[in-house]
């Protein structure tokens, strides 16, 4: 199921919200991620601007988000992409 977004809200695999793996703060940082627009710059300093959250649990987050595969980054392109479900 493709992520659905309007300008108020965006629709979100169930699975994503159910999978007991991610911690609590992995699963909101995947949802904020997943409700920006494309192209929109992940960088650690970025997310950083975004949230109240300190960096180290930021960065917690992206490697339990990378370690499961709903995150992976793209040396090459230096790019992240966010998967729906683990790839």
């Amino acid at each position: 199921m493709p992520i659905i977004q309007t300008q108020s809200c965006i629709t979100i695999n169930q699975k994503i919200i159910t999978d007991k793996r991610l911690s609590l703060e992995a699963l909101g940082l995947l949802l904020m991620i997943m409700s920006l627009p494309n192209g929109f710059d992940m960088s650690v300093e970025t997310l950083c601007d975004l949230l109240p959250d300190k960096k180290t649990v930021i960065v917690t987050a992206l490697n339990e988000l990378q370690q499961l595969h709903y995150l992976k980054y793209d040396e090459l392109k230096d790019e992240s992409i966010v998967y729906e479900e683990p790839f």
